[in-house]
């Protein structure tokens, strides 16, 4: 059995905010809606951590896993200015205050774990 939201839930509005973007009205059609199984797939962001000198944030972002009936959790590290992210298995981010490193814990078959990794680039270090 499927369950499925409205996403606007009156008519009336819905038609107009169509008219007034230049779209063509709808009929009540399931197309009009989204189902739950979508509003549990949209992506989830959290824990968002921004570095001192503000080049870097760090976020944990959740997905659903339908195949493996999970929830997925990640942390997303991205720089200023650039589109592609870093992206680690983990959870509650935290940057070291020198901003070269990021700390965030990680489930283990033993427990979750703290780690600690260098966010600095191997042509920086040297």
């Amino acid at each position: 059995m499927e369950f499925y939201v409205k996403l606007t839930p009156n008519p009336a509005i819905r038609q107009a905010l169509l008219k007034q973007s230049g779209g063509i009205p709808l009929n009540d059609t399931k197309s009009d809606y989204i189902s739950i199984k979508d509003l549990l797939s949209l992506p989830t962001l959290s824990d968002v951590t921004i570095n001192e000198c503000g080049q870097r944030s760090a976020f944990v972002k959740r997905t659903a896993d339908w195949e493996r009936d999970a929830y997925i959790t990640h942390i997303e590290v991205h720089k200023k200015g650039e589109k592609t992210a870093e992206v680690r298995p983990g959870f509650r981010p935290s940057w070291s205050p020198c901003s070269d490193q990021l700390a965030f814990m990680r489930t283990q078959p033993n427990g979750n774990q703290l780690f600690i990794q260098s966010m600095k680039k191997k042509s920086e270090s040297n």
